[in-house]
């Protein structure tokens, strides 16, 4: 665990600085760090570092490392090695939220766009919850939100179909993710929530162990099951919420990295897993997102144009492996 650890640092940390340095305008590695040290030497540079890089690869780490411990934490509490945080249908229920404010209002200030996702994926996961203590099977609770997602599909077909133009054209750019819409502003409530949702998940390594030998054996462990499974929810739920609020619906992320994770370490300790995910899920996301601005002529490529060619041979090496 720890020689991972170090690699994934070591790699997070190069590519953080070639993310601060390489852009539509290349920015050398010297007056990086005097900018750095005195945000008045070089204005010009400090405007791009500080109003848009460096909110764009703290935004890029903070929501891998949140959808990596997500999807980890539902895949084991579901059982289920293909579930994703979009699985429960959090991510559909911020597509709502943004489908109401763009279509319905018309607007497409970034601030009422976030708030439109945050109040849609919060209100998912209020009823997520409510139907987590009637529901006791993990199976039916995933049928559940998989409905609950066919469901916030079809609302937003329909603000499609009644909605202009160009307001459907915000919620298509909306839908395909970026790490960019994150304002230095706003970055200290995202990140905070974060930190929120990424040490509830810590605090919950030794529960997820037990439920990964079923929940008879945690309940004989002395662990309130349905407690520990509401508590798995709200945490991945609040994960979920905020990151696609602020981004969008991120891709296979949460899906693929927690497998990444586990053919690393060769084990299925949370303790060890969580952390590891987080690190892994950080460097994987900063990855695409330097891939997404690495092409200056092109512009700003999509998020989840990127994301799927990561994640996609993943999920299908697990599926396989699973047949198998």
């Amino acid at each position: 665990m720890r020689r991972a650890i170090i690699i994934l640092t070591a790699t997070l940390s190069a590519l953080t600085i070639f993310s601060l340095a390489h852009g539509s305008v290349d920015i050398p590695l010297s007056r990086l760090w005097a900018v750095m040290k005195n945000s008045e030497a070089d204005i010009v540079t400090s405007r791009i570092l500080f109003d848009c890089r460096i909110p764009q690869c703290l935004t890029a780490i903070i929501a891998g490392a949140s959808l990596s411990a997500a999807g980890l934490m539902l895949q084991t509490t579901l059982g289920n090695p293909l579930a994703g945080p979009s699985i429960l249908g959090i991510s559909t229920g911020a597509s709502v939220g943004v489908a109401v404010v763009t279509m319905l209002t018309g607007t497409a200030a970034a601030t009422a766009t976030i708030s439109g996702a945050f109040v849609g994926a919060l209100s998912i996961l209020a009823l997520i919850m409510s139907l987590s203590a009637a529901v006791r099977s993990n199976t039916m609770l995933l049928i559940v939100g998989i409905m609950i997602s066919s469901m916030g599909s079809s609302a937003v077909s329909l603000l499609n179909f009644w909605s202009s133009a160009e307001s459907v054209k915000t919620f298509a750019v909306w839908g395909m993710g970026t790490f960019s819409n994150v304002q230095l502003s706003q970055l200290p409530l995202f990140t905070a929530v974060c930190i929120i949702g990424l040490s509830a998940s810590l605090l919950l390594s030794k529960p997820l162990n037990a439920l990964l030998l079923g929940e008879n054996y945690a309940a004989s462990s002395g662990i309130d099951v349905r407690r520990c499974r509401f508590l798995l929810l709200l945490a991945t739920g609040l994960l979920t919420a905020v990151v696609t609020a602020y981004c969008g619906p991120v891709a296979f992320i949460g899906l693929a990295v927690p497998h990444i994770a586990r053919m690393t370490l060769g084990t299925s300790d949370h303790r060890k897993l969580l952390p590891v995910s987080m690190l892994c899920g950080a460097v994987v996301s900063l990855g695409c997102g330097i891939v997404c601005v690495g092409f200056p002529s092109l512009g700003q490529l999509p998020l989840n144009a990127i994301t799927p060619v990561f994640g996609a041979p993943i999920v299908i090496y697990v599926a396989t492996r699973g047949r198998r």
